[in-house]
């Protein structure tokens, strides 16, 4: 049913491009004859035009130029006239059928040369005139009319081109050769059909046809389906297990791709050319370079650091490629403080004797674990120095005890309390240590009690108005008279806030006051520690609460201590679950605040054990 159907769209298509091809040449005629007709009349007006009037019109019953006009070979001339200056015919020459049209001459020289038409009317074709003055002493005495019949249109076998007429037939021919080829296809038609059933698995072993010219090509033909039959089948079974393998390595890739996108480091797999083959999410944040940008392109074409780039050209094909695991430490930017450790492991091939397969780089982020070494090392740099201080001091006293200036009275009392002193500052450094090691290590657990605020903080600050630095000071305590008690580890917010106290004693200025006051509003309870002392820059507020930090002013610097008290306080609030707030001007003094947040740890005794 289909094929008929193309059959007869083949047949309507032959009859429209005869049709198409038959207008186009009657078209074509048509140009043609209205182009000669222009040529012609406008050659003849020019020529005749040219010619003196009184041999244009002769007398005598002489014949005229005009005369021979009657046998020209041009099958659309209609007529030509010599008319007067009024319009008037003085000589004409028509073919059958064919009026000279009156028409009026004008005045001006701009319509006396030229060409016009004339439309059909009942009973006459249309006409294209051509027309030219005749003169005489440079006077225009007649004009020369021509006119040519406006072609119609018709096909003229002797003005049709060859490949034209070659085209009509090969076009009539074409339904003619369908048919024929269609009588000659029927035995591979009904193989088809057969062919169709075989491979919907409804045909009978062979496919039996008539005898005929194509008898022994459709054996051979039958033995091809039987072996293709086969060959499908087989090439069935081969697609199922490349199917079944592919499913499995894709889900095998698939999982190594999840457990490298879960690694907390940067991932890269390049393969055996450098080729970057696989770059998990977390290469944006550290090279700075997304996904889309490394997949399947070569280091060179991403990296914009040399180091980086010359490290993993190294695994790179060639006779000095590297076979073993390497590390790179890697600055990015020197103006930053990152640091990254490279670590590229060339992939172990599966089979002997094989090439290395490719690379896997692995990116960490080691900044953390850089400031932490860097940490370490300024810490032990300092507990260094604040027990070689002391240190120094005792082994100074000792040796001077021991020799003549030991044996007087005086100075062996004045060497006995810098002993003390000094051995007290070691016992504080040290106890001071150990207790932030111990917070840091999350071993202290707090001993809640229930507080009154108000006898807490007013013990606190007698206790320390009867040491000797404060006898320039005035001490101050500002707290309401009711106040919410509170569940504290008393002994720790102790050392915290006599930290703060004596700090606010020690870089005070001579007359100055401190005052420890206490307030509640809805949310916390605050406890602040107020001085009129040196004051902290804003830069050093920043680093007011790190281990070993100290002021670089000179009143800072002239002042005993060892950098840890404040480091000591913030731990102990933090661990009662506050913080510590800082308002200072340099020159004009510092306000401590502690901010214990009103939660049911804070306000409620705790259950028994």
């Amino acid at each position: 049913m289909r094929d008929e159907r193309i059959g007869l769209w083949m047949i309507v298509a032959s009859l429209g491009v005869i049709l198409v091809i038959t207008g186009l040449l009657a078209r074509q005629q048509v140009d043609l004859r209205r182009e000669q007709a222009r040529i012609q009349g406008v050659s003849l007006v020019r020529l005749l035009s040219q010619i003196p009037f009184e041999r244009l019109v002769p007398g005598g019953g002489q014949q005229g130029p005009l005369q021979v006009l009657k046998y020209t070979s041009h099958p659309d001339f209609a007529y030509a006239a010599i008319v007067s200056q009024q319009g008037e015919p003085i000589a004409e020459v028509t073919a059958p059928g064919a009026i000279v049209p009156h028409v009026s001459i004008g005045a001006e020289p701009t319509s006396w040369l030229g060409q016009r038409r004339f439309d059909a009317s009942e009973g006459s074709r249309s006409v294209r005139e051509f027309f030219a003055p005749v003169l005489s002493a440079d006077e225009v005495v007649a004009h020369v009319r021509i006119g040519f019949f406006d072609p119609g249109y018709g096909i003229v076998l002797k003005h049709t081109s060859f490949l034209g007429m070659l085209a009509l037939p090969i076009f009539l021919l074409t339904p003619l050769a369908y048919l024929m080829i269609r009588r000659e296809l029927r035995p591979l038609a009904l193989a088809h059909s057969h062919i169709t059933a075989l491979l919907d698995g409804r045909a009978p072993p062979g496919v039996r046809l008539p005898a005929g010219a194509l008898a022994e090509f459709m054996r051979s033909f039958n033995r091809f389906v039987s072996l293709a039959e086969q060959r499908f089948e087989q090439l069935q079974k081969e697609h199922a297990g490349l199917l079944t393998s592919s499913k499995i390595t894709s889900y095998h890739k698939n999982r190594i791709e999840s457990v490298l996108e879960t690694l907390p480091y940067g991932a890269l797999v390049l393969d055996e050319i450098g080729v970057v083959t696989y770059a998990n999410s977390k290469l944006d944040s550290l090279l700075g370079v997304t996904r889309s940008e490394l997949s399947g392109r070569r280091p060179q074409d991403w990296c914009q650091n040399p180091e980086l780039l010359a490290f993993l050209a190294r695994f790179h094909p060639g006779s000095d490629r590297l076979s073993r695991a390497a590390t790179l430490d890697l600055v990015p930017d020197a103006s930053k403080p990152q640091r990254l450790q490279v670590l590229a492991h060339p992939l172990v091939p599966t089979t002997a004797g094989v090439a290395i397969p490719g690379t896997l780089v692995l990116i960490r982020d080691v900044t953390a674990e850089s400031l932490e070494r860097m940490g370490q090392a300024e810490f032990v740099s300092h507990i260094a120095h604040e027990l070689k201080s002391p240190l120094n001091v005792l082994g100074m006293y000792s040796e001077t005890l021991l020799g003549e200036e030991g044996k007087s009275e005086d100075f062996r009392v004045e060497a006995c309390n810098i002993i003390h002193d000094e051995v007290e500052r070691l016992s504080s450094l040290i106890g001071t240590l150990l207790s932030i090691a111990r917070i840091e290590a999350g071993v202290v657990s707090l001993d809640r009690q229930r507080v009154r605020l108000e006898e807490f903080l007013k013990d606190i600050l007698d206790t320390m108005s009867r040491s000797d630095l404060c006898e320039d000071l005035n001490l101050t305590l500002e707290i309401p008279r009711e106040f919410t008690p509170i569940y504290v580890d008393k002994d720790l917010l102790r050392v915290a806030i006599n930290n703060l106290l004596t700090n606010a004693i020690k870089y005070n200025r001579k007359g100055g006051s401190v005052t420890l006051s206490a307030e509640e509003p809805e949310e916390a309870i605050c406890i602040c520690v107020r001085d009129t002392g040196v004051g902290i820059s804003v830069d050093d507020r920043r680093r007011i609460f790190d281990k070993f930090f100290r002021a670089g002013d000179s009143e800072t610097q002239a002042a005993s201590g060892h950098g840890l008290g404040l480091t000591l306080a913030n731990q102990i609030v933090e661990l009662h679950g506050g913080r510590i707030e800082l308002s200072s001007e340099p020159g004009e003094g510092s306000e401590f605040s502690i901010v214990l947040p009103k939660n049911p740890a804070l306000l409620r005794e705790p259950a028994a054990a």
